[in-house]
């Protein structure tokens, strides 16, 4: 019994020093791993600290400020690793790895961030460039205005990028680009407004210039009355317009265009017409009992306005009323330059 117990010492005692070679070999390269991991960690989280500081991003600050807490802290990686307690240490070492690469994610994800930003703000600032260019062309000053306060609000989201604030820019650069297009839009029309109202103006003047011609010849209180609100339309289309209220100039345009078209029509239906003629041809014939054989001139002139007079009647007669009104306007004519011949002349 005794030399079967001895047998089994003896054993036992020779697996021992079989294995603690093995047990001290394994601890070495546990050993030499953990401190391998430990620099690779080192490396990573130096990496980090470079790329937060850059960007300042609190989510990568977050993540880097737990890797280095838990690879250099108390009871940390590396305090495990002095301490002999190199499953652990190893165990510390990779977790803090993984803080200090998600530090380095958050990062680059805040960087690109801050990039498109940037790019947001400068496509932003192009937007409102063409806009002021646009404005240049109208003469509007609640748009001007409008731009101006967009302008400042502008340079205050660039403020807020430059200060690291990126929320507070992204959300005020998007009220500004949102406004800018607006803007663009509204100068747009008011550009085409101004385009419409200056040819509007032209035609405008040049009927209420013709209806004048008409109302000057024409013995009607009516016709005069519609002829000075439809010049009273068009000065006060003219002031709108210096005020930049091209759209209410417009109706002020429209209106002075049919006041003065009521004129016209009033002196140039046919029974004015005949009127007019019947009037005019009275003023011949005793325009006609001033004239002496002798007067060449007069004489000339005299014959001029009965022709013009006869073709009057003619148009009148056919139904042709813008030719009657032509023909009457040049009799009218005629009969003037007749009266200031047969006028005496001063000694």
């Amino acid at each position: 019994m005794k030399t079967q117990l001895a047998k089994y010492l003896l054993s036992l005692a020779a697996l021992a020093l079989l294995t603690a070679p093995i047990a001290a070999q394994n601890g070495q390269q546990l050993r030499t791993r953990v401190e391998q991991e430990i620099a690779r960690t080192d490396e990573v989280i130096e990496r980090a600290h470079d790329a937060v500081d850059q960007t300042k991003s609190t989510q990568a600050q977050l993540a880097y400020t737990a890797a280095d807490r838990i690879q250099n802290g108390d009871n940390g990686a590396k305090q495990q690793y002095h301490d002999n307690a190199f499953g652990p240490a190893l165990k510390l070492t990779l977790m803090a790895r993984e803080r200090a690469q998600a530090a380095l994610s958050a990062a680059r994800t805040s960087e690109q961030g801050e990039d498109a930003l940037r790019a947001r703000l400068e496509r932003t600032s192009d937007l409102m460039e063409q806009v002021r260019e646009s404005l240049s062309e109208v003469s509007d000053n609640g748009l001007r205005n409008l731009y101006q306060s967009t302008k400042e609000n502008l340079d205050r989201a660039w403020e807020f990028y430059r200060g690291q604030q990126y929320r507070a820019a992204l959300k005020l650069n998007n009220q500004v680009e949102k406004t800018a297009r607006k803007l663009l839009e509204a100068a747009g029309r008011q550009a085409r407004i101004g385009a419409t109202y200056e040819k509007r103006l032209e035609n405008v003047r040049r009927v209420q210039e013709q209806a004048q011609e008409m109302v000057a010849d024409c013995d009607s209180e009516t016709a005069r009355r519609l002829m000075n609100r439809a010049r009273e339309s068009l000065q006060l289309a003219q002031q709108l317009a210096t005020e930049g209220k091209r759209e209410a100039a417009l109706q002020a345009l429209q209106t002075g265009q049919e006041l003065a078209g009521q004129a016209a029509r009033e002196c140039g239906g046919q029974q004015a017409l005949e009127q007019r003629y019947e009037r005019l041809r009275n003023q011949i014939d005793k325009a006609a009992e001033l004239v002496e054989p002798s007067d060449n001139t007069a004489g000339t002139l005299l014959d001029q306005a009965k022709d013009q007079l006869d073709l009057a009647r003619v148009h009148l007669d056919e139904g042709k009323i813008q030719g009657a009104v032509a023909a009457l306007k040049a009799a009218q004519l005629t009969l003037n330059e007749l009266r200031r011949q047969l006028e005496p002349t001063g000694n």
